[in-house]
């Protein structure tokens, strides 16, 4: 029983952590838009904002 919940436990962790690391280069694109001169407006009067990885061409 206990080698089945740490097992379990081990598998949650390793499975949530790629998206701890993710988290990590958003934050810093957005904390860059927001001291941007240009798009501290934006931020002030939204509701809320999307940040895109990448923009490509649409087949």
């Amino acid at each position: 029983m206990k080698k089945t919940l740490v097992s379990l436990l081990l598998t949650i962790v390793f499975v949530l952590s790629p998206i701890s690391y993710a988290v990590d280069d958003y934050s810093v694109s957005i904390n860059a838009f927001k001291k941007a001169k240009e798009t501290q407006s934006f931020f002030k009067n939204s509701y809320g904002y999307a940040l895109f990885p990448k923009i490509g061409k649409g087949d």
